[in-house]
């Protein structure tokens, strides 16, 4: 149990800045790396690890295995830096310790709040762009694209005057990931209300078919759960929404969505689809070099074989099997919480989250990571209360 209401509050303040502040690019242009950046999250949520809950021992048990696990493939290619390759998983899950269920409930809340105003930034920002508005700063994202400030949010993407905004983040895929993620948690704690809906929608500024995708399946799920009267209510809301943002935005979207849902036939594909190219890159990476070792670093792959994407054999291509086991060993509990959970269509989507974007250690996915990984050890042993929450 917190000892005080200041103890709280401070939990909840440092668990959102390190979960959803800092995974924005603009800390890593004024200096902070991956690695500064969990060793912040390691200063600030230590003091609560070890002296104030004394730390759980399955944190510093799977801490262990990793460093472990970690050594085989950093004696293979003599770097002992791979040791620590998921340091940033390992600091999200000290991190993670500081939470109970009433400060998820608060994270949810406040993170809920931050996004909804952050998704009236971007449609600002949008607007601005469409009228002829243009960029007034840039910096330079981790993967050294440049990231454009639209007045009130990035953007790295842009076609004449229209922008895919991105809020604080790198680009659009990530604003739609914490989104998404935000509206799983809340539904995971029975807040079915109209907030999950005006995230869902004011979402699709990002114009990400994920989001698109995820948003059906979430919608069907809420669905299910309200009275006939509120399904009345959000059905209506939601033609309403669809009509007006076809009518308004059908450029944009035509450009951006039913484009790349373009039938080609001269390549036997979508327009849109990248990601079977990239997977045949890496079956064919697999193919010749194996699984266990990896390929010691992105550009041994991409100057032979090409981009591999975000897919779920990327983990497995660039870190090998002992490196990224923690990522395959997370998503085949959460597949098997899908045939045990009431709410298995959630932890279904929390799945699909993480097989396009299969971000092991990186900052701020890392941290949903965990909590996914959680959830479902929790539905595995349907504890109604939330155990591994409660200190």
């Amino acid at each position: 149990m917190y000892q005080s209401e200041s103890i709280k509050k401070n939990s909840l303040h440092i668990y959102f800045f390190c979960v959803l502040i800092l995974p924005s690019p603009f800390l890593n242009y004024i200096g902070l790396t991956g690695m500064s950046e969990s060793i912040i999250i390691l200063i600030l949520s230590s003091p609560f690890f070890f002296f104030l809950y004394k730390g759980k021992k399955w944190v510093i048990l799977s801490i262990l295995l990793m460093l472990m696990i970690c050594s085989i493939t950093a004696f293979y290619y003599k770097d002992i830096k791979l040791i620590i390759i998921n340091f940033i998983l390992i600091s999200y899950l000290v991190l993670h310790n500081i939470l109970n269920h009433e400060t998820l409930e608060d994270f949810v809340d406040l993170a809920s709040n931050f996004f909804l105003v952050m998704l009236i930034f971007c449609w600002v920002g949008l607007i601005y762009s469409l009228k002829g508005g243009l960029p007034t700063g840039t910096i330079i994202n981790p993967d050294t694209r440049p990231n454009y400030w639209y007045l009130t949010t990035f953007s790295n993407v842009r076609f004449g005057k229209l922008i895919r905004p991105s809020g604080i983040y790198d680009e659009p895929g990530a604003l739609s990931f914490f989104i998404i993620s935000i509206v799983l948690l809340r539904l995971y704690l029975n807040k079915i209300d109209k907030k999950n809906i005006l995230l869902l929608i004011l979402g699709c500024v990002t114009f990400s078919l994920a989001h698109l995708l995820f948003s059906v399946l979430i919608y069907f799920y809420i669905h299910k759960r309200i009275s006939f009267k509120s399904k009345v209510l959000y059905d209506i809301v939601l033609i309403i929404s669809i009509i007006i943002f076809f009518l308004v935005m059908f450029d944009a979207i035509n450009a951006l969505v039913l484009e790349r849902l373009k039938f080609n036939s001269n390549t036997g594909r979508f327009v849109g689809d990248n990601r079977s190219i990239q997977l045949k890159a890496v079956f064919h990476f697999l193919s010749e070099n194996g699984i266990f070792w990896g390929a010691y670093g992105y550009d041994n792959v991409f100057k032979e074989y090409g981009t591999i994407g975000e897919n779920p054999l990327t983990r497995l291509a660039l870190d090998g099997l002992f490196v990224s086991l923690p990522y395959y060993f997370g998503v085949l509990i959460m597949s098997i919480a899908v045939f045990f959970s009431s709410k298995r269509m959630l932890i279904f989507v929390m799945i699909l989250l993480f097989l396009q974007r299969p971000y092991l250690s990186s900052i701020g996915y890392s941290a949903f990571f965990i909590l996914f990984f959680r959830i479902a050890i929790n539905e595995l042993q349907n504890n109604k209360n939330m155990f591994f929450f409660v200190k």
